[in-house]
Formats: structure tokens, C-alpha cells, sequence
């Protein structure tokens, strides 16, 4: 930008360029400036005869520290390693499913039984009785254990059955009987409010960090993470 007489000024174009005014004489003052460059203050003198002046900035040294650079996890559901033991089935360490928060934002659904109507794991039987709810079995109607958060859920419809085998809900031609104090995976949690899931249709072949100590270890294994899924 020119400073000219008078408090006038010509200010560059796109280039840097800027021709100079008439009437303004030998010199004016300047002020010269460009993101990382040393700006330039002063008078320069390019009127007259003179048919070109240039004003060099010299560019500015930058010193950046050393950087450093550490993974951490960066998602809760990565702090609990669910996606390492994702990676581990990918590899075929053992067998489970995985329900992804990205999974469970498509199917927007509030009740948790409808969540896992889907699984090749899981079979959804009703407990009959005055109010007919939701329990969750595997292979050979073995009712499956429950995990939620890293906490092994107990007093669940799939844990305290009144009667029948304790190895299985099917029991020879009759329905089994469930206590009414005791909760179904919809009483315990609402759909929305889950995070991810995991699925293992057999407890013994499950990773030990998450295997209940119920004691029913041919059961599978419903482990349930909650929280934000974004």
C-alpha cells in the first residue's frame, strides 16, 4: 500500500503491483506486508525517471518443536475393546456377532428384543403367564447370560427360572414358570440407549474378559454396551 500525499493510497493488486500516481512525486512511504514474510515500513523513492521499483521481503523462518504423537482410544466403546475383539472374530479367534453403533442408528428401534430379533444367535421366546415377556435363548432353548457394561446381570427372566432343567427352558411338554420380580432384557434397558452389542452363542468359546462366572457356560452370552453412539 502507497501513502501518498495528503493522506491518499493506492493499494496493490492481486499481483503486488501498483502503478504510480502522478503528481505524487519522487517518493512516498510504504507499507509492504505477506503472510510469512518480514513486513517492510519506509519511504521508497520510484518517481521520476525510475520505471521500477521492487520491494523484497525476506520470508521468515519458522522452528517447530519436535512433534510427538500418541495413540490413545479415542471412543469409549474402543476403551472397552470391543473393537479389538471384533478384529480377534475377523480372525477367526472365535465366533460371535457384532452390533456397531453405525448398525444400530439404522435400525432406530426402542425396544432391545426387536434389536436382537435379527441375530443368528439369539431366539426370542415368550415366558407365558399373566404377562407374557421376552427371553432370550440359544442353542438348545439354553437361556443366555447377560452383560451390561462389564457386569454380569443377575435376577433376569434367563437366569431364575422356578422349574424345568436348569440347562435348558424347554422342559418335557410344559412351560416353564418365571418369577414376576425378576426383570426381561426390555424391562432393563430401552433400546436408545444402547451403544453397541456382542453376541457370543457359546460361553465357553467367548473372550475370558467378558465370560460371566454363572456358571452355565454352554449358554451364550449377550454383552451390552450403553452410552451416546455418536
Amino acid at each position: 500500500m502507497l501513502l501518498g500525499p495528503k493522506g491518499l493510497t493506492q493499494v496493490a493488486d492481486d499481483s503486488g503491483a501498483i502503478r504510480w500516481p502522478k503528481g505524487w512525486g519522487d517518493s512516498a512511504r510504504v507499507s509492504v506486508r505477506r503472510i510469512g514474510h518480514r513486513p517492510f515500513e519506509g519511504v521508497l523513492a520510484c518517481g521520476g525517471a525510475v520505471a521500477r521499483c521492487e520491494v523484497v521481503l525476506p520470508r521468515l523462518a519458522a522452528f517447530v518443536d519436535t512433534v510427538r504423537i500418541v495413540a490413545t482410544a479415542s471412543t469409549p466403546l474402543s476403551r472397552t475393546g470391543f473393537y479389538d475383539r471384533m478384529q480377534r472374530v475377523q480372525r477367526g479367534a472365535f465366533t460371535a456377532e457384532f452390533l456397531t453403533p453405525e448398525e444400530l442408528e439404522q435400525r432406530d428401534r426402542g425396544r432391545t428384543s426387536e434389536i436382537l430379533s435379527g441375530s443368528r444367535f439369539v431366539r426370542l421366546l415368550q415366558s407365558g403367564g399373566a404377562r407374557s415377556r421376552v427371553i432370550l435363548t440359544g442353542r438348545g432353548g439354553c437361556p443366555m447370560n447377560i452383560v451390561i457394561d462389564g457386569q454380569a446381570i443377575q435376577r433376569t427372566l434367563e437366569e431364575t427360572a422356578t422349574t424345568g432343567a436348569p440347562s435348558s427352558i424347554m422342559s418335557s411338554g410344559s412351560a416353564r414358570r418365571y418369577s414376576e420380580d425378576v426383570l426381561s432384557i426390555d424391562e432393563l434397558l430401552d433400546g436408545r440407549a444402547i451403544m453397541a452389542i456382542e453376541i457370543y452363542p457359546s460361553g465357553t468359546n467367548a473372550p475370558a474378559e467378558i465370560t460371566p462366572p454363572s456358571g452355565r457356560g454352554a449358554c451364550g452370552i449377550v454383552v451390552i454396551w450403553t452410552g451416546a453412539r455418536r
